[in-house]
């Protein structure tokens, strides 16, 4: 049977070429059809996909041209034509006022199609492709069998071919003076994309810990889930998960493991429907689902505290170490039987293999002197993200150390910080060292402030350095250091941030070193830190009676009008100079003297943070740390 389309076109091609060679020969020129490279993603199991293929003129004088055929082939193992096949598109659907050309065929077949066109029977409509022009575009869609169970980019190539119809389509553009042209074809590479796969991570914060601390503590785990998005719009609501951590067996017993505090709120505060943990002489693990019904789901945005595993050392395994020790709780996949998997589950059944990363232990020989402070509470404003606290750290001696207790006669310490949350404002001697030289305090104390850290230096005294010494056979704060945070860090949160101060080395020009001097000789201190939460809104700045802001003689104002005038304050912890548990005339002379004749500043003065002795009086609202 003969293809009317094919066996029309072309005799209008030989029309054209006729013509023209009846009146002029022209030097041959060379034309180009492309379409650019195409990026599919399949991860859904299919995809539909659309080709522009372009015209432009190579090389040679610049012609106008009045018609073309060409033909282009696809794998078709891997792609099909749409229904709609090849259709005209840009230059070509916009001849003639968008009517398009007085001429069109396009022909599909299971491997490709051909195309031909004259844009205007009577040669009135030329085009020049000086630069590439839209004519063609096609649709495509995907193989399903192709791309079943695709893991990596499949690569595939639509290409111009010179076998298709019957008799076969010519590649070639006409020009309007008679003769027709070379038209050459560029592959087109069509690569189809997997989805790339769910990326939940499994994670904890890495841990340096003395040894006396985990033979008398253990060592807890905080273990956090976090999906990591190509894309916003993969954060998939999840049903549950499981993961195994193994550990050296030689260090560690697995003891127990506990709820995280982000899966309290499940159940209206009852808690996962089902959490249990399995311990092992190797490993723990770990299996939560959320809903027996699985309607209610967790999303992974942002990192959640999904559970803490608790270990305790092995009898002797940590005992007289001479250097650091460093171990890694790792992904197990040999825990139970049968073994439990890493995974999360999503769509209410479907389990996503989770990225449970090492978490690195470093266990220090236990030290002579460690500098730490407890866990330390603040509170920052949501509305500005300011907030600022104060930090003791307290230097303690081992009393296995030889010549316990240490006659010690000065250090140098540098003390880090997260630079993107927190900014150090200042340091100073602790009381420990202000009750030094008959109350003269040391004879030389010096601090520096960095962008990451501070830095203290400290010599007790330069005229009695063996008289003038402080042993630490008990704790005792040696610096004080304040911070404030770093607004953009915490204006719109809602939760508390945790952080910490740790141990810098590299502090300074030469940088401090981490020392405490006994019998003029240093020795190595080690700087444990101490833990940070803050936490949004509440709290109140004691000395800011007037709840302004700022400590100043207005304060001591407000005090004694609230005393004696019948004034009224919001906060009388603010106003309880003195920190005794009572606000009185006192109050107002420590105030005063705090600020005018160099007496003690009201504990905690500069600092947002929640009453540090709980007592009897009330605050029931303070502005100024919202």
């Amino acid at each position: 049977m003969i293809n009317t389309k094919s066996f029309i076109s072309g005799i209008v091609f030989f029309a054209l070429t006729l013509f023209g060679a009846l009146f002029s020969e022209v030097d041959a020129q060379v034309f180009e059809v492309s379409s650019p490279n195409q990026l599919v993603p399949v991860g859904s199991g299919s995809a539909d996909f659309d080709l522009e293929f372009s015209l432009q003129q190579t090389s040679g004088a610049l012609i106008d041209t009045c018609g073309f055929s060409f033909q282009f082939s696809h794998d078709p193992t891997v792609l099909q034509l749409g229904p709609s096949g090849a259709t005209t598109a840009g230059a070509l659907a916009a001849l003639d006022g968008g009517a398009g050309p007085d001429f069109f065929d396009g022909e599909t077949f299971p491997t490709g199609f051909t195309v031909g066109s004259v844009f205007s029977f009577s040669f009135d409509q030329t085009l020049q492709f000086d630069v590439p022009k839209v004519l063609i575009s096609a649709g495509y869609s995907v193989q399903p069998s192709a791309i079943a169970n695709l893991s990596d980019d499949l690569l595939t190539v639509v290409s111009m071919s010179d076998n298709l119809g019957a008799p076969p389509v010519d590649n070639l553009v006409s020009n309007c003076g008679g003769t027709t042209e070379t038209l050459i074809g560029t592959d087109c590479v069509v690569t189809l994309q997997p989805e790339p796969p769910l990326d939940f991570q499994i994670s904890s914060g890495d841990q340096t810990l003395l040894a006396s601390e985990v033979i008398a503590n253990g060592l807890q785990v905080e273990f956090s889930l976090i999906q990591i998005p190509d894309v916003p719009a993969d954060i998939t609501p999840t049903n549950g998960f499981s993961f195994a951590y193994g550990h050296d067996a030689s260090l560690f017993s697995a003891d127990s493991v506990i709820q995280g505090s982000d899966l309290a709120g499940l159940d209206n505060g009852a808690g996962p429907a089902f959490f249990q943990e399995s311990l092992f002489t190797s490993g723990a693990a770990v299996g939560c689902l959320y809903d027996f019904q699985v309607q209610e789901t967790i999303t992974f945005d942002n990192s959640l505290h999904v559970a803490t595993f608790s270990y305790s050392a092995i009898a002797g395994s940590l005992d007289n170490l001479s250097e650091a020790l460093v171990t890694n709780l790792e992904i197990s996949t040999i825990l139970g039987t049968p073994a439990i998997d890493s995974v999360v589950v999503i769509d209410g059944g479907t389990a996503i293999a989770a990225n449970v990363l090492p978490v690195q232990i470093s266990i220090e020989p236990t030290p002579a002197f460690s500098l730490s402070a407890p866990l330390q509470e603040g509170s920052f404003s949501p509305a500005s993200g300011s907030g600022s606290f104060s930090v003791l750290m307290e230097l303690i001696e081992e009393s296995s150390n030889p010549g316990f207790p240490s006659d010690t006669q000065g250090f140098s310490v540098g003390l880090g910080h997260d630079s993107s949350l927190l900014e150090a404002t200042g340091g100073g001697p602790g009381p420990a060292l202000s009750a030094l030289n008959s109350g003269s305090g040391p004879d030389f104390f010096d601090t520096n402030i960095f962008t990451d850290g501070v830095t203290f230096g400290c010599v007790f005294s330069f005229t009695n350095p063996a008289i003038n010494t402080l042993s630490f056979d008990a704790a005792q704060a040696i610096v004080e250091a304040s911070y404030q945070t770093v607004p953009s860090a915490f204006v719109g949160q809602t939760e508390p941030v945790s952080t910490s101060l740790q141990a810098n080395s590299n502090l300074g020009s030469p940088p401090v070193e981490q020392v405490i001097v006994v019998n003029s000789q240093s020795q190595n201190l080690f700087v444990a830190g101490c833990q940070i939460i803050l936490s949004p809104g509440g709290g109140f700045d004691r000395g800011d009676c007037n709840d302004d802001g700022s400590f100043d003689i207005a304060d001591g104002v407000s005090l004694l009008s609230f005393l004696f005038l019948s004034g009224s304050v919001s906060c009388l912890n603010a106003c309880d100079n003195n920190d005794d548990e009572g606000v009185d005339i006192a109050d107002a002379v420590s105030a005063l003297a705090a600020l005018f004749t160099g007496g003690p500043a009201p504990p905690g003065n500069g600092t947002c943070g929640p009453d540090s002795t709980p007592g009897s009086l009330s605050c029931d609202s303070f502005n100024s740390c919202l």
